[in-house]
């Protein structure tokens, strides 16, 4: 390799170390929600049962939303406050004939790794592929490197 070539193999790799610092690869949380959504009715639907509604401006979304949040203080069903998870649906005026939460964590967990996690675990899996739920709520929150995650099953009154 001569000198030239040398010098624009150097500035060849500087410019891609310089256009990769400025591109973002990270996904929106939105994303992240919608795409464990799919995931979520894909599994559902291969089990012959309906999907489940999500509106991503939806009280129940901003409920879950807040969930995924309160369990970074509290990895739990109860509460910082020390209250029953489903309090948060009455707080957004929710009224529930049939519910039930999912929770997860872990360092970077995609929306796949949230639900191969509950998948994996019997109650959480019959919450996913519970009948009588209607709709859903689900939300993940960042915080560091950890993404938690929270799924709240639905069913109005």
């Amino acid at each position: 390799m001569n000198q030239l070539q040398k010098i624009l193999a150097a500035l060849f790799i500087t410019l891609l170390i310089i256009c990769a610092d400025n591109v973002t690869f990270a996904t929106s949380t939105d994303e992240m929600n919608a795409e464990a959504v799919n995931l979520l009715n894909q599994l559902r639907s291969s089990k012959g049962l309906r999907t489940l509604n999500w509106n991503p401006n939806s009280a129940l979304q901003a409920a879950a939303q807040l969930r995924a949040e309160e369990i970074v203080q509290n990895f739990s069903h109860t509460r910082p406050d020390g209250s029953s998870c489903f309090t948060v649906l009455k707080q957004y005026g929710l009224k529930y004939r049939n519910c039930g939460e999912n929770i997860a964590y872990g360092t970077h967990l995609s929306a796949a790794g949230a639900m191969e996690l509950w998948t994996n675990s019997p109650g959480h899996y019959k919450n996913m592929i519970n009948p009588d739920f209607r709709e859903v709520g689900l939300a993940c929150y960042v915080s560091g490197d950890n993404i938690y995650w929270v799924q709240l099953f639905f069913t109005r009154m």
